[in-house]
């Protein structure tokens, strides 16, 4: 260990030696970087900083849909997947070149160049010939001069604008940070200011949909006179029909189509039961005799009998008178004689009873024609009720069917009001949506709430002081120990030549 710290010592000695040597070179180069250091931080082109911040909220632009995609129904939520697509979609749109061309036009492309970076840009900017070279020498902040010489003062103050600004998320946060540097505070300043308004408006444009409200309105003026149409056409077809209470009339024919019907089944049932009366009644009629005995009385004297009786005795005196006149075999006897032989069997025959019959009309024939004479004109009659139960009961399916079709007519005119009525409905609602939006839009009423404005900061963040001399202080001293090394080296190479 001795060994070692002998040679330790001996390898400090011979450096203090050489620092020693060359100690007015080390000095000088030291010097000349502090210097310059220095003359960086008297020098060079201050740049100012500003700073803003937006909160990204869920609002009406994440839980309303577009009215165009709901049309009439309620609030759709169409929260985003995760809350980081929104933010970036924020810092896209900030970073568009469309915004920072809004921008520029805002403030005029000779604000964001500045009257002392003008003559960087273009000749024609107004800038004195002996500012120029100062404001190339040290403005590095806006790009590459060569390349942006050739363009319009507009394209030089987008191009400058996009180079200048910062737009970050703060992590873990919702919120957008918002920075521009540029050569004066107030430019910083103003540039995020007109930013932040440019971007509330494209914001709030964004998301809605342009012309939504006048095509809303035209659709709902076209629909409300449709409907107007369809109420007047239901309107005239219910006082052509008569249709006032359709389901109430519906019952009332039901309920007399079938008392009809009752009315028609007891009627034919009875003119049924009428008609097999009356032929019950015919039947019996001819079973029935017309006239029947009605007194049966003997002992009455029989004149019939009692004038051939006499008539015979006649015949026996004359016999007994020819008898004395003329023989057996005379013709006239003879003629006598059989005349009073048919005299005598013709008497023989007759009753001898001396009964008298009457005979008069039967009671039960005339009862059952009476009854049958009844029958008869109820039969007509309740044959006649339901013919006319029959037609009158047509009749009333036939108003029955008139219903129902003139139903149907009303209720596919109905359908096409309630139809009519709806959309017009929906696109009345939508439109209040639309009127809703508009009304936020001229508010500029958004999710995007400014949690801080841009800042005006006096301080300037470049060139920064303590950093360059610490890096001045470290170049000068590491080139001082470089430069005395190397010259010791360099003459010990003469020394051994």
């Amino acid at each position: 260990m001795v060994v070692r710290y002998q040679a330790s010592e001996v390898n400090l000695r011979d450096l203090y030696r050489i620092f020693l040597r060359h100690q007015r070179r080390m000095a000088l180069f030291f010097v000349a970087a502090m210097g310059a250091s220095v003359g960086i931080i008297l020098f060079a082109p201050r740049s100012y900083r500003s700073e803003g911040r937006l909160f990204v909220r869920l609002g009406r632009e994440n839980v309303a849909i577009d009215p165009t995609a709901t049309l009439g129904q309620p609030a759709a939520v169409a929260i985003p997947i995760n809350r980081e697509s929104e933010l970036n979609s924020v810092v896209a749109m900030l970073k568009s070149r469309m915004l920072a061309e809004k921008v520029v036009d805002e403030l005029g492309p000779q604000t964001i160049l500045h009257p002392k970076l003008s003559g960087l840009f273009a000749s024609s900017s107004g800038v004195c010939q002996e500012e120029l070279p100062a404001a190339k020498a040290g403005l590095a902040l806006w790009g590459d001069v060569r390349l942006l010489d050739s363009l319009p003062d507009r394209e030089k103050a987008v191009l400058a604008l996009l180079k200048s600004l910062r737009i970050e998320t703060i992590k873990k946060s919702d919120v957008v940070q918002i920075s521009c540097e540029s050569p004066t505070p107030e430019l910083s300043q103003q540039v995020v200011e007109t930013l932040i308004e440019c971007y509330l408006d494209e914001h709030i444009e964004a998301n809605r949909t342009p012309g939504s409200r006048q095509f809303f309105a035209q659709q709902t003026e076209r629909l409300r006179n449709e409907l107007s149409g369809k109420e007047a056409k239901l309107l005239a077809l219910k006082n052509e029909t008569g249709l006032a209470a359709p389901e109430e009339q519906r019952k009332l024919m039901v309920v007399q189509i079938a008392r009809l019907e009752d009315e028609l089944l007891t009627a034919e049932a009875a003119a049924e039961a009428a008609r097999a009366e009356v032929r019950s009644v015919t039947d019996k009629l001819i079973a029935f005799p017309e006239t029947k005995v009605t007194a049966h009385t003997t002992g009455y004297a029989n004149m019939a009998s009692d004038t051939m009786r006499a008539k015979l005795y006649e015949l026996e005196m004359k016999e007994q008178e020819m008898q004395a006149k003329y023989t057996d075999a005379h013709p006239e006897l003879r003629r006598l004689r059989e005349q009073l032989s048919q005299s005598r069997a013709i008497l023989q025959r007759e009753d001898r009873s001396r009964t008298q019959v009457t005979t008069g009309p039967s009671r039960t024939n005339e009862q059952a024609q009476l009854a049958l004479l009844e029958r008869e004109p109820a039969m007509a009659a309740l044959a006649a009720k339901a013919e006319a139960l029959r037609r009158q009961l047509a009749e009333a399916r036939q108003r029955l069917a008139v219903l129902n079709e003139n139903d149907l007519r009303v209720a596919r005119l109905g359908r096409e009001v309630a139809l009519e009525e709806a959309n017009y409905r929906k696109y009345s609602e939508t439109l209040e949506q639309a009127k809703i939006d508009e009304a936020l839009q001229l508010e500029r009423i958004s999710n995007i709430r400014v949690v801080q404005p841009a800042s005006y900061e006096m301080k300037p963040v470049r060139p920064r002081r303590l950093l360059t001399l610490a890096l001045g202080g470290v170049i000068g001293l590491c080139g001082a120990v470089g430069l005395a090394l190397m010259a010791e080296s360099q003459r010990q190479g003469r020394f051994s030549g």
